[in-house]
C-alpha cells in the first residue's frame, strides 16, 4: 500500500508505532481503547456532536450541505478554456 512507499524514510522505531486501520470495524475499538466517548465526535464512534461550523465560526453551512468560508463564497467559478 501507500504507507509501504514512504515507510523507508520513517525510522524504524516511529514505523513500529504508526497503526493502518481500514474501516470502522478496525479503528473503532483502538479509539475506544484510546480516548473517552464523550471526547469523539459520533463518526468516529463516540458521543460528542461536533460539527465543522462549531469548530470553525467563520465557516457557514449552505444549501448544499458544505461548508464554505464566508471571505471566498462569492467567488465565480468559471471553465478554462483548452487550446489544441
Amino acid at each position: 500500500g501507500t504507507f509501504g512507499l514512504i515507510a523507508r524514510w520513517i525510522p524504524e522505531k516511529t514505523r513500529y508505532k504508526v497503526q493502518i486501520l481500514a474501516g470502522p470495524d478496525k479503528w473503532g475499538p483502538i479509539l475506544a481503547e484510546c480516548f473517552d466517548p464523550s471526547l469523539l465526535p459520533v463518526e468516529l464512534g463516540g458521543t460528542k456532536e461536533l460539527t465543522l461550523q462549531g469548530l470553525c465560526p467563520s465557516l457557514q453551512m449552505v444549501e448544499e450541505q458544505k461548508f464554505v468560508d464566508p471571505a471566498i463564497s462569492n467567488v465565480e467559478v468559471q471553465e478554462a478554456e483548452v487550446s489544441d
